[in-house]
Order: C-alpha cells, then structure tokens, then sequence
C-alpha cells in the first residue's frame, strides 16, 4: 500500500510497471486508489515501453 499512497499524495516521481501475458488467478492488489468519477481525473504520466520478451515493461514518469 506504500506506493499507492505515494502516488495519491502525488510524492511518486516514476513507477515502473511489467506487465506480463499470463493469468494466474486471484491476488493483492498492485495499487489501491479512490474510485473517480470520471476518466479525465485518470492519471495519464508520460510512458515509454519497452519489451522485456514477451513481457513489456512501462516507465511511467509523473510530473
């Protein structure tokens, strides 16, 4: 939950995300943030991408 704390009072500089093609089921929670009303209060951080195989890894960097 630390990070999503971070991210919600806005003390997160970059997160870097791997997202992986397979479902394994049930699990925690990557990020825990309040539910918003619309999606243009989304959070939308400048990304690269870069593949990791057939993983790809997302370099997010909040300003």
């Amino acid at each position: 939950m630390t990070v999503s704390r971070f991210l919600e009072e806005g003390h997160l500089n970059r997160l870097h995300l791997v997202v992986a093609p397979m479902i394994i089921g049930s699990g925690r929670p990557s990020l825990v943030l309040p539910a918003l009303d619309k999606l243009e209060e989304a959070l939308r951080p400048e990304t690269r991408v870069f593949p990791l195989g057939k993983d790809m890894l997302y370099d997010l960097v909040f300003a």
